[in-house]
């Protein structure tokens, strides 16, 4: 997942691991910059605002992590039930979305550390992946059950 580019011309990209440690490089070069360190379990999904300001991963370890993209101190972990397989921010950087192995959708705001997350179920089957809308609209999801869905 890449960053817009800033106005240093530059412009970042974030992945996920199997060794559940996703990294932040560099998006011309792919050079290293830094590792993201806290999940106990592989991430399988890692996702960047689009300033590059913040990072989301969501890990087979239950847990959503959103972390400050160019320091790496984790920001807010997101405890969950079962596997995350997929994360996204709105381009506001106001809500998280996490799907997976639940077969929920979760929708966290993140001004609200404390706050339940809304719930959206819907699903038979794990959610796979899903994206927020370029306009934060709208959240698409597959699934599973071989459905796509816009909420």
């Amino acid at each position: 997942n890449f960053s817009d580019i800033n106005a240093d011309g530059e412009f970042f990209l974030v992945s996920a691991c199997k060794d559940g440690k996703p990294m932040l490089r560099n998006g011309a070069t792919g050079d290293w910059i830094g590792t993201y360190e806290g999940h106990k379990g592989a991430v399988w999904s890692a996702v960047l605002s689009r300033d590059g300001t913040l990072a989301a991963t969501g890990s087979a370890d239950f847990s959503a992590i959103v972390w400050d993209a160019q320091t790496g101190v984790s920001l807010q972990t997101f405890n969950h039930n079962h596997i995350i397989k997929s994360v996204d921010l709105t381009k506001d950087k106001q809500f998280l979305f996490t799907g997976g192995a639940e077969k929920i959708l979760r929708k966290f705001d993140l001004s609200q550390t404390n706050s339940d997350p809304f719930i959206i179920t819907g699903h038979d089957k794990p959610i796979r992946d899903l994206v927020v809308s370029a306009d934060s609209r709208y959240v698409f999801t597959c699934s599973d059950d071989k459905t796509l869905r816009k909420w």
